[in-house]
């Protein structure tokens, strides 16, 4: 069961949306979805979503550098350097796991750790 806000970007009655979950019976060869929406503006009594405000909370002014170790993109933003991106997207992973292990939702310590994409 997949449980959405109904806000614009994952209204069910979006051809998007529809389309994506259609495509989603194969891939995962599910034999029924159910696809379940709160009322638009009341994602505040969606219990994901509020775990997940701090977290967002937390992003608000951090500036992420998309070249820490330089840049890996040519003129046109297209990937030059593949394993110069890779340190790149690490850094910003370690960063982001930096912050969110600081912080503590409900009484309960967040643990955050980033997973070099070779090992998930």
């Amino acid at each position: 069961m997949v449980t959405v806000d109904g806000g614009p970007d994952e209204n069910p009655r979006y051809d998007k949306v529809i389309c994506v979950a259609i495509h989603h019976f194969p891939e995962n060869d599910l034999d029924a979805m159910i696809l379940a929406t709160n009322a638009p503006g009341r994602s505040a009594f969606n219990g994901v979503e509020r775990r997940m405000a701090p977290l967002s909370r937390e992003l608000a002014g951090l500036i992420l550098p998309h070249k820490h170790f330089g840049s890996h993109l040519d003129g046109d933003g297209k990937t030059v350097d593949e394993q110069l991106e890779r340190c790149n997207f690490g850094f910003a992973g370690r960063t982001l796991s930096e912050v969110w292990s600081e912080l503590i939702i409900d009484v309960h310590p967040v643990v955050s750790e980033y997973v070099e994409p070779d090992k998930s």
